[in-house]
C-alpha cells in the first residue's frame, strides 16, 4: 500500500521506518534499492602503463546513491608497479582531481615483481537527476610486462 501526503511525516523514534523484514533487497526505485557490478580476475582489464581505464560500471536512476569500489590488479611475472589508482566517477577513463569527494584512493608505492594488491576507491555520494553510468576504474604506473585489472562496483540508493 502506498501513502501519499502534502505534508511532512514524522517517523516514531522507537520504530522508524522498517525497511525489509529479511535478506532481499528493497525495490527498484526505493530507499536502500542495492546494485553491484564485479569483474573477476579472469576476465580482468587489460592495461596501459599509466593509463586510466575502466574496470566495470552501473547505470543508476535519478536519487541519492552512495557508491564504493574496489579495484585489482593482475601483473605477469616481472612487472613492478610504482603507483596505484581506483575511483569512481561518472566520466569515463578519466583521472579526477583528488580527493574526489573520498571517491579515490592513491598509493605511491613500489610494489615488487609478481605481487598483486586490491585498492579501495572509497565511498562517494552520487545525487542523479537523471539515469547515468557510474564507473570504477583504475591507473597503474608500472614497468617490465603488462598488468590487468578487476574489481566490484556497488551502489545503495540513500533516499
Amino acid at each position: 500500500m502506498d501513502v501519499v501526503t502534502t505534508g511532512t511525516i514524522f517517523p516514531s523514534t522507537t520504530l522508524g521506518i522498517e525497511g525489509t523484514g529479511t535478506n532481499d533487497n528493497a525495490n527498484t526505485g526505493r530507499v536502500g534499492e542495492y546494485q553491484a557490478s564485479q569483474v573477476l580476475a579472469a576476465a580482468n582489464v587489460g592495461l596501459t602503463n599509466n593509463t586510466p581505464a575502466d574496470i566495470t560500471s552501473l547505470s543508476l536512476s535519478a536519487g541519492d546513491w552512495d557508491v564504493w569500489g574496489t579495484a585489482a590488479m593482475t601483473l605477469s611475472g616481472a612487472t613492478i608497479v610504482t603507483n596505484f589508482i581506483s575511483w569512481t566517477s561518472v566520466t569515463s577513463a578519466t583521472l579526477p582531481t583528488a580527493p574526489n569527494f573520498g571517491g579515490e584512493n592513491f598509493l605511491n608505492i613500489t610494489f615488487p615483481a609478481g605481487s598483486s594488491s586490491s585498492l579501495s576507491a572509497g565511498i562517494k555520494r552520487f545525487p542523479l537527476t537523471t539515469t547515468t553510468t557510474v564507473v570504477l576504474s583504475t591507473q597503474i604506473a608500472f614497468t617490465l610486462g603488462g598488468a590487468g585489472a578487476y574489481g566490484f562496483l556497488g551502489a545503495r540508493r540513500r533516499r
